[in-house]
């Protein structure tokens, strides 16, 4: 006959196990974690998505531009595995102390900031207008209604 385990026992083991685990995880976190947090701040930085910043942190470093399509499986890699690339740790690294340095341009990264067309402008506000309308509308028609 097999002897059943003591539950008592089971929690402790369990505890024990469950803290390594979560100290272990922690130290791998924190160090993966500053880099994407780095990533983050240095996109919203410069006002562009992580994706665009991948592309310019690559052309820094290789001094070339990469195809969206080979970039794709770099990028997956981050978003799902947490790993931040090399060239991408250190563009970013730069973005951030030009920051707390107050010298961030993001002309230096060769970004340029569209302004908006403003017939196409004018439009959306023409979309939104009726929107309002259709909706108000709506609930005009709406308010006597009653229920079988």
């Amino acid at each position: 006959m097999m002897k059943e385990p003591d539950s008592k026992n089971l929690r402790k083991l369990g505890n024990k196990i469950g803290k390594q685990w979560k100290a272990f995880r922690a130290d791998k976190q924190n160090e993966s974690w500053e880099d994407i947090d780095n990533v983050i701040n240095s996109a919203d930085l410069l006002q562009i998505s992580e994706f665009r910043f991948f592309q310019l942190a690559y052309s820094d470093w290789y001094g070339a531009d990469i195809s969206e399509k080979a970039l794709e499986p770099i990028f997956t890699n981050y978003m799902l595995r947490e790993t931040v690339p090399h060239w991408v740790r250190h563009l970013a690294r730069i973005v951030i102390s030009r920051s707390k340095e107050d010298a961030l341009d993001p002309r230096d990264f060769n970004i340029e900031y569209t302004k908006c067309d403003p017939e196409l402008q004018y439009t959306g506000w023409g979309y939104v207008i009726l929107l309002v309308l259709v909706l108000i509308l709506f609930l005009v028609l709406t308010a006597g209604f009653e229920p079988y």
